[in-house]
């Protein structure tokens, strides 16, 4: 995993470098997670297509997405995908909700088939961004590096990362709205550790969640190729 330390960004990274449990490793520069890419200078778009970056997929609302316009979406050298998770705004009744939430959006199969067709069909590299980069962001992720075996430990340590590089934007927003409930910001460790097990009693692998929201085998192979090949 690369930091990419974008002006207006705080938690852009790419996938590249992880390594799965037979000992292949994700190549650099096919899948880009990101918080709002809104406010990107021409450099760095220029960056993402140096990389061979060509799709965007943006997962916020249609009004949020209509308010802070994605710097991609309207570049003709990109493929923009507006796919809103719309159940990643909402907000979990206390903290111990955070797991189920993650379920609340994942049971929406068809927004991730759109997603998962979107990433098989895409003919090059492919950056996928929310508002903060963390939740619904992360649960695209989760998918990808699940898929092809990327260790939990791994994956609960990228999903943690985020609340490191987006602290001071959550130190930001409560200085605004003190009510802000605290951990609505955050990416804790055991938040994840607790989705593994709903996710694991729920679907039982990655693979099968796929397939089980309309993905072909073909397409779920595409994918693997992707990220590995």
């Amino acid at each position: 995993m690369k930091l990419i330390e974008f002006t207006r960004t705080m938690n852009t990274r790419d996938l590249g470098g992880y390594s799965t449990l037979d000992g292949k490793m994700i190549i650099d520069y096919r899948f880009i997670r990101s918080d709002a890419v809104n406010q990107l200078t021409a450099t760095e778009v220029q960056f993402l297509l140096d990389h061979g970056i060509t799709t965007s997929i943006d997962l916020r609302t249609p009004r949020v997405a209509t308010k802070y316009r994605s710097s991609l979406s309207e570049d003709p050298r990109f493929s923009y995908h507006l796919i809103p998770i719309v159940e990643g705004t909402d907000v979990p009744l206390d903290e111990a909700k955070v797991p189920e939430l993650y379920m609340s959006m994942l049971a929406h199969h068809d927004t991730f088939l759109d997603i998962f067709k979107t990433i098989a069909h895409a003919p090059g590299g492919i950056i996928y961004n929310c508002s903060a980069g963390k939740d619904r962001t992360g649960m695209v992720t989760f998918l990808l590096l699940d898929l092809i075996n990327v260790p939990r430990e791994i994956i609960a340590s990228d999903y943690a990362l985020s609340s490191t590089l987006i602290e001071s934007k959550i130190e930001t927003i409560r200085k605004f709205d003190p009510n802000f409930p605290t951990f609505l910001g955050y990416s804790k460790r055991e938040y994840i550790d607790s989705f593994f097990v709903l996710f694991d009693l729920t679907y039982g692998a990655t693979k099968k969640y796929l397939r089980t929201i309309g993905l072909s085998e073909a397409e779920i192979n595409t994918i693997t190729s992707k990220l590995l090949r």
